[in-house]
């Protein structure tokens, strides 16, 4: 509206200067005629004079009468693209000093929102002065600004998600009771439970803001007294501040070590997840910590050292930005760690940084710094709280062509040794594969015997249902143990999915063809649904993994082929052969034997 307002004044002003031209030259030329003519010549030129002027005036008029209309009610009465930019810029900034907001902000913010407030203000006024000839790149430009200016600065979360059960008693002791009952996963380890429990309570700990109230109830408190003014030449003077007690001064074992002036600030907490796919990293990480503590978990995959490593993580410089032909990314502008601690909308995450490479020192050295408090995102100029999260670098071997072992811990470069603790995920015990399989074969075989959809009807029947179940149930064991001889973790889901599957083939087949149907396709690796049919099945299915197992050299041999079912469900190992100390061997178990 004021644009249109102010359109249709300069359209009044121009048609004014156009008709009083229009009005001065032809009095100019009337007085012009009145001089050389007669009178009755000038009567007859005199007509001839307001058509001509009347010629000249109307495509004025016309083009006058245009731009009032499309001042009124024409896109000349709507702000341009940079004009509604400067306009909204305008009002949020106004609202934002209105606010306080720009001035309660940390330094750190501050100064990127001022420092595109000076990229944005002569960017709109070279638009106004060439308002005829819009720069689509500097729109784009000046609207990739605001945009980082609004959500990436001032509005970016910069808040502690507290876990709420930490705060009060009793939601301390449900918690703690919480974090053992998710602990039975690893049961068999109590170091590696004690150092997951322990990562559990510090992410507590950080989430939960402390202050210093008074000294401890029962304790000496050993401040110094304030001390009287000093007179000095008939004049009061304050006295000099007395030493306050601060956390370099030496402390001995008779001082009370919890007094405190002011809340101290701590290093950030790190963890190595180290050990084979399958022991329960991804478990701790995907499913225990967002069930416990409700704390966003933010993966990150680490690009080959190759192509930059950790460093192509974090933010590029600000020259990207100033380039108007550059169109900055905002994983450029922040880096891919500080846009995950936006998407976490809190400082105190967890980050998880896959397929890392511990020789990367430069990029570890950086993030893992132990006093590193905010973390530079140099493109905006602007940090990241960074002292609160907790980072966990998950990891399957420690060097490239490695397999893991728990002596690796001992291998760690030592600039990361003193900077974060290695928890080493051995072998799933059996009973927790057997749980596994347990819980895969329970999903699975829903797609087989609830109902389905478009006909109500499940694809076995009752019996089959039963017939099913208690062949699974008398393979388990034999399926565990060969799995157990094989990988160290308990990812079952590919083993029981095939046995699984072959079980529905066979009762199908059963159904429709007859109890002799695998006779004729014997040499096909067709079979009947019996135990020792489907516990051949299941180590016709170890046998390639087994002979090419890499885990343990000295696990026990497979039977070649036999031409016999039966032949081959007898030569299934004794389950008492998988024992750890049979089959793996301590030398080599422990890393020694290679």
């Amino acid at each position: 509206m004021q644009k249109a307002v102010r359109n249709l004044g300069r359209a009044g002003v121009d048609g004014a200067c156009y008709g009083a031209a229009v009005w001065v030259s032809y009095m100019l030329a009337k007085l012009v005629m009145e001089a050389g003519m007669t009178d009755e010549q000038f009567k007859n030129a005199e007509g001839f004079l307001g058509m001509a002027m009347v010629g000249v005036g109307t495509p004025g008029l016309y083009k006058l009468g245009k731009r009032t209309v499309s001042a009124l009610f024409g896109k000349d009465g709507r702000l341009t693209g940079m004009e509604a930019l400067e306009q909204t810029h305008l009002h949020r900034r106004r609202q934002h000093i209105e606010a306080g907001r720009i001035a309660a902000m940390p330094e750190y913010i501050r100064t990127p929102v001022e420092m595109i407030d000076r990229e944005l203000l002569p960017m709109f006024a070279a638009a106004a002065a060439t308002a005829d000839t819009p720069d689509i790149k500097a729109l784009g430009r000046a609207r990739r600004l605001m945009r980082w200016q609004k959500e990436l600065l001032i509005e970016r979360p910069d808040k502690l998600q507290r876990v709420e059960r930490w705060v009060t008693e009793a939601g301390r002791k449900e918690l703690l009771a919480h974090m053992y009952e998710e602990m039975q996963f690893y049961e068999g380890d109590p170091q590696l439970v004690n150092k997951l429990v322990s990562v559990l309570v510090g992410a507590c700990a950080r989430s939960a803001e402390v202050e210093v109230r008074h000294s401890r109830p029962g304790s000496l408190d050993v401040r110094e007294p304030a001390q009287a003014p000093i007179r000095q030449n008939g004049q009061e003077t304050e006295a000099a501040p007395s030493k306050q007690r601060s956390a370099s001064k030496r402390l001995s074992d008779q001082d009370d070590w919890h007094q405190w002036d002011s809340v101290p600030a701590i290093p950030k907490r790190g963890m190595i997840l180290l050990g084979f796919p399958g022991t329960g990293k991804g478990r701790f990480t995907g499913k225990t910590i967002p069930d416990v503590l409700g704390l966003p978990v933010q993966e990150l995959v680490v690009p080959p050292l190759e192509l930059g490593g950790l460093q192509e993580l974090l933010a590029k410089g600000w020259p990207a930005i100033v380039n108007e032909d550059y169109v900055t990314r905002e994983e450029d502008l922040l880096g891919l760690i500080g846009l995950a601690l936006i998407l976490a909308a809190c400082r105190n995450c967890f980050l998880l940084f896959n397929e890392v490479r511990l020789d990367d020192l430069q990029g570890l050295k950086r993030l893992l710094e132990p006093m590193l408090a905010l973390l530079d995102a140099r493109c905006l100029n602007t940090s990241f709280q960074f002292n609160d999260v907790t980072i966990l670098l998950a990891l399957n071997k420690v060097d490239a062509g490695e397999s893991c072992s728990s002596d690796e811990a001992d291998r760690l470069p030592d600039a990361l040794d003193d900077r974060m603790d290695t928890a080493f995920f051995r072998e799933s015990s059996r009973q927790v594969k057997r749980d596994a399989a347990v819980k895969e074969y329970r999903a699975y075989a829903s797609r087989f015997c609830l109902p389905l959809k478009d006909t109500g009807e499940p694809v076995l029947d009752a019996g089959q249902q039963q017939r099913m179940q208690e062949t699974f149930k008398a393979v388990l064991d034999a399926l565990v143990d060969l799995h157990h001889g094989v990988s160290p973790g308990a990812r079952l889901h590919v083993p029981v999915h095939a046995v699984v599957e072959q079980m529905v083939v066979r009762l199908q087949m059963e159904k429709f063809y007859g109890a002799d149907w695998w006779k004729p396709l014997e040499s096909r690796g067709a079979g009947p649904m019996t135990a020792a049919s489907m516990r051949a099945f299941v180590q016709d299915h170890f046998r390639d993994k087994r002979a090419r197992n890499p885990f343990h050299p000295g696990a026990a041999v497979v039977s070649a082929p036999d031409a016999s079912t039966e032949g081959r469900a007898d030569s299934v190992p004794d389950p008492a052969h998988f024992d750890l100390g049979n089959v793996y061997g301590e030398e080599d178990y422990l890393g020694e034997g290679r």
